[in-house]
């Protein structure tokens, strides 16, 4: 397993550029880390599979739950807006939308990491209160969005 120090190293930098202390924002694992930006929490994480012998870096920001009724509703919207995204997708995750930005740790440097990590946050602030406003009916899951 090749070492992952670089690539912490490079995360905690573009933490520090954000005006943050990374060691504060360290979660119990190596390669960890969880931001708070407004109301969301940002998770950032760096890791090796072994499988494909690849390292990489996600940075993930959770949305919203799957509303059942409007789920159909919901994903082509989500998929619309996709196409305007930078670097940064929606995803299903279990029964959660999440922004979920992924790519290979090898020459990453700390611009990049910024970029992912603020990318996703601005995003997750600028989508997450409108969707929830419109598929839950200001936060109580409820009738279709006209």
């Amino acid at each position: 397993m090749p070492k992952l120090d670089k690539y912490y190293t490079i995360v905690e930098q573009a933490i520090t550029k954000i005006g943050l202390d990374p060691a504060s924002f360290r979660g119990e694992q190596m390669g960890d880390w969880t931001l708070q930006r407004g109301d969301y929490s940002i998770w950032i994480d760096v890791w090796y599979d072994q499988n494909e012998k690849v390292s990489y870096v996600q940075v993930v920001a959770p949305v919203m739950e799957i509303p059942e009724e409007t789920q159909n509703l919901l994903f082509r919207e989500l998929l619309q807006i996709n196409v305007q995204l930078c670097g940064v997708a929606f995803c299903v995750h279990g029964n959660k939308i999440i922004l979920k930005a992924t790519r290979v740790a090898e020459g990453l440097d700390v611009e990049e990491a910024y970029a992912m990590i603020m990318l996703v946050g601005k995003y997750v602030n600028n989508f997450a209160p409108r969707l929830l406003k419109k598929y839950f009916n200001g936060g109580a899951p409820g009738a279709a969005p006209k």
